[in-house]
């Protein structure tokens, strides 16, 4: 909201618990003062981490009152987030519409972002896989599947590996 030195203003601000405390909906005003702004509304997942997060949608003024119910359009773009049994984030999906994936093995990690997932030329499946070897992470680089040896690594000789990778 835009102010003006010396000018009384109060923000109206409505915000939303869950039976647990956490936040569900935050209701600000808009600009003018006129009408209300879902600033952000968080869905739970079963573990208690935020799986879905919808934020800048328009509503009615009346969403400022207090008691108000808010319904979620499914409509809304939302950023959703995916986690396995141990809270590692395995898929994202940004309100855009871009996503991200990611798989996880012993000591390797494999990240695909929107082009890997959605090849289109001049993009191709080429994942970023770290290798990571007594504890320590030796490598973040990108090669082909076809250029891997059978244990999942890298080839020295696949030219998408950076030369500093190499040795060692």
């Amino acid at each position: 909201m835009r102010r003006i030195s010396g000018e009384p203003d109060v923000d109206l601000v409505a915000a939303h618990l869950d039976g647990l405390g956490r936040p569900r909906l935050r209701v600000t005003q808009d600009d003018t003062g006129t009408a209300a702004i879902l600033a952000e509304a968080r869905i739970y997942s079963d573990a208690g981490a935020v799986a879905e997060l919808i934020e800048d949608q328009p509503l009615p003024a009346a969403a400022l009152t207090p008691g108000a119910t808010i319904e979620l359009s499914s409509a809304w773009p939302r950023t959703i987030t995916h986690a396995d049994g141990l809270g590692r984030v395995l898929f994202t999906r940004d309100a855009d519409g871009r996503e991200t994936a990611t798989n996880y093995g012993p000591l390797w990690t494999e990240r695909r972002d929107h082009e890997d997932l959605h090849p289109a030329p001049p993009y191709q499946n080429m994942p970023e896989r770290s290798d990571q070897e007594k504890g320590e992470s030796i490598s973040a680089r990108s090669c082909r599947r076809a250029s891997r040896d059978r244990r999942g690594r890298c080839r020295s000789g696949d030219p998408a590996v950076p030369r500093s990778n190499m040795a060692g």
